[in-house]
């Protein structure tokens, strides 16, 4: 990755800053559940972006009126989710993908270590696949690539079934309503904090790894662990139904 980095970038007050500009977190809660700071942390990075005027508070949510700070954190994160677009990683993920989904439902069991590119392509393809069921557990599920793949999965009369937390802004519930709109089984529940995925009984994943754009598409570094050994699937499995 190119590029200087922003302000504060990877401080609490870029922590705060990248939740607001690129995760459009605004009140006091969102922005703690991005940051994971306690509330000692919060208030006291949100009173030094106070000081130099780059955020003010307007109705209970917090809003970053430092334009240029606003564009160097667009412009440094857009850099980091670009290497997804790159050719030749496209091709050697596609190669690993292509490896790994040969296994599965052969009378075999296997697991393997997963981050970047390999993490998110693979849950694409898995969910995409699917014919029989999808079962997501994450906190955040919003608009993207990868939250995309469950209408696919749901086109192709697969069971869907998703359980997160439940979002405090229109942006999300409204596409919220679009994946049921499309059959998709939607449950919420504000304890979740485990990124469980298991499709068709067969495989299952966990990862750190949210289905928003930043998190899925790299501009975080993510990580998990897959695996075909049925048992392990079925207790990933029965995790996630008891919740239900």
């Amino acid at each position: 990755m190119s590029g200087r980095e922003p302000n504060y970038y990877n401080s609490w007050k870029g922590r705060i800053l990248e939740a607001i500009i690129i995760n459009d977190a605004h009140s006091w809660k969102m922005i703690q559940l991005y940051t994971d700071l306690n509330n000692y942390a919060l208030k006291r990075a949100l009173a030094e972006l106070f000081s130099v005027n780059a955020i003010e508070k307007r109705n209970s949510e917090y809003f970053v009126i430092d334009n240029k700070l606003r564009r160097d954190y667009e412009d440094y994160l857009k850099q980091e989710v670009s290497f997804l677009d790159l050719p030749v990683v496209n091709e050697l993920v596609k190669s690993f993908v292509v490896g790994l989904k040969s296994l599965i439902g052969v009378n075999t069991s296997r697991s393997e270590f997963l981050d970047s590119a390999k993490l998110s392509v693979y849950s694409k393809e898995i969910i995409r696949d699917a014919r029989q069921e999808v079962l997501v557990m994450n906190p955040f599920i919003k608009q993207c690539a990868l939250s995309e793949t469950l209408k696919i999965a749901r086109r192709n009369r697969a069971q869907v079934t998703t359980i997160m937390r439940r979002p405090f802004d229109n942006q999300e519930l409204n596409y919220h309503q679009t994946l049921k709109a499309a059959g998709i089984r939607v449950i919420y529940d504000n304890k979740v904090h485990a990124k469980l995925i298991v499709v068709d009984q067969k495989i299952a994943i966990i990862s750190s790894m949210n289905f928003f754009h930043k998190s899925s598409e790299g501009g975080s570094y993510e990580a998990g662990h897959y695996t075909t050994d049925l048992h392990e699937v079925e207790k990933i499995r029965n995790a996630i139904l008891k919740r239900v």
